[in-house]
């Protein structure tokens, strides 16, 4: 998330609030299968951090991540007049 805080200009602040959401395995691990993070800072910006399955799901753009050179995971800056992956 370092390059969203710097894209933000707020790499020297913290965020105003945070919300998540996940699922856990059912055995002997003791970590998340899906996540969604919900930063929200003072400029009114969200910033979400989630497991790549839920990404694919809710943003399409994550779909292109199998055809740039096997990269599977990204970032999507979105704005009111266009995003970028």
């Amino acid at each position: 998330m370092d390059a969203a805080q710097w894209a933000n200009d707020s790499d020297d602040t913290t965020p105003v609030s945070v919300e998540g959401t996940g699922d856990v395995y059912h055995d002997i691990r003791d970590t998340l299968t899906t996540y969604t993070i919900e930063y929200q800072y003072a400029n009114g910006v969200k910033m979400l951090l989630m497991d790549l399955v839920t990404a694919r799901k809710r943003f399409w753009q994550f779909q292109l991540g199998e055809s740039v050179k096997g990269v599977s995971v990204g970032m999507i800056f979105l704005g009111t007049e266009g995003w970028i992956w």
